[in-house]
């Protein structure tokens, strides 16, 4: 029963430090620093590119990308909340 609370927990970890290295610290790094973040610029850059191509006005579509951002960050601060009150309740 050890080992699988080990595993349990170890597993828990492993998801959370992925979720929140690769998705939540860029797109808060986005919300915080806006128009000066890396992020913002590789996708400012992509999308002026294909508005030129497609004729499609910048700044809806960088409503958009913030609007996504904002809610991906809420979305993943749900999950690994309810991810960590899961392992709670389990351990």
């Amino acid at each position: 029963m050890c080992m699988l609370k080990f595993l349990l927990i170890f597993c828990f970890i492993c998801v959370v430090a992925y979720l929140v290295k690769f998705f939540l610290v860029p797109c808060l790094e986005m919300i915080k620093n806006g128009e000066e973040s890396e992020m913002y610029k590789k996708v400012l850059d992509n999308l002026k590119d294909y508005c030129k191509d497609e004729n499609i006005d910048e700044d809806v579509i960088i409503q958009q990308v913030y609007l996504v951002v904002k809610i991906l960050t809420f979305i993943l601060i749900a999950i690994i909340t309810i991810m960590f009150i899961l392992l709670w309740l389990a351990i």
